[in-house]
Parts: structure tokens; C-alpha cells; sequence
């Protein structure tokens, strides 16, 4: 699917799978929905190559992933663990989650 013209350049063709499909809907319904994903950018309201959504998941995981790193160099015993000794993931996704902060307030990618 090639969402957007591009200004200069070549446009960026991006590849969709349905991994699971609970809902029963068509590829063109599919299809139909992530180009309307495609003009939910902050900033601009033109469509974009990679929808908003998508885009908003893989900077949340990076900072999810960033902030484990540093917990787990600067800070190990802070990492909750059960008590065989491995990652308590459920614990730890608390942890790092951002679902308990207040979002509206805060800018975290655009």
C-alpha cells in the first residue's frame, strides 16, 4: 500500500499482513482502514507512509526497551524477579509502563 505522492523522491511502499484476523474483515477493508490511519499524524494532515499508530507503538517499545537497559545496568536488583530468579515480566511491564502517567500532558513523539 502506497498511502501518500511523494514531494521529492520516490514514495515508500509499505507491506501489510494480517496476522490475526478475529473480526473476519477483507484485505480491501483492511486496506480501506490503515490508509485512514495514515492522516491521523500530529502535525501534518496529509497521509503519511507508516500510519501514526503504528509508528506512536514502535517509539513506545523503544523506550520501553531503552529504559530496561538502563534499569538493568544501573539499577539490576530493582528489576522485579519471582523467586526462581527469572524477570517477572508482568511486574516489570508495570514498572516501565507509561499507561499510569498522564499522556494528554506530555509529548512523546511526533
Amino acid at each position: 500500500m502506497t498511502a501518500h505522492r511523494a514531494f521529492t523522491g520516490t514514495a515508500k511502499t509499505i507491506m501489510i499482513t494480517k496476522i490475526c484476523d478475529e473480526i473476519g474483515i477483507s484485505m480491501t477493508e483492511a486496506q480501506e482502514f490503515l490508509l485512514g490511519l495514515t492522516y491521523l499524524h500530529q502535525i501534518v494532515s496529509s497521509p503519511i507512509s507508516l500510519p501514526t499508530p503504528v509508528n506512536q507503538a514502535d517509539a513506545i517499545a523503544q523506550r520501553g526497551q531503552q529504559l530496561y537497559r538502563t534499569s538493568k545496568t544501573f539499577c539490576p536488583d530493582e528489576i522485579p524477579r519471582n523467586d526462581d530468579g527469572i524477570i517477572n515480566d508482568k511486574e516489570l511491564t508495570e514498572l516501565l509502563s507509561i499507561n499510569t502517567k498522564e499522556l494528554p500532558t506530555s509529548r512523546y513523539n511526533a
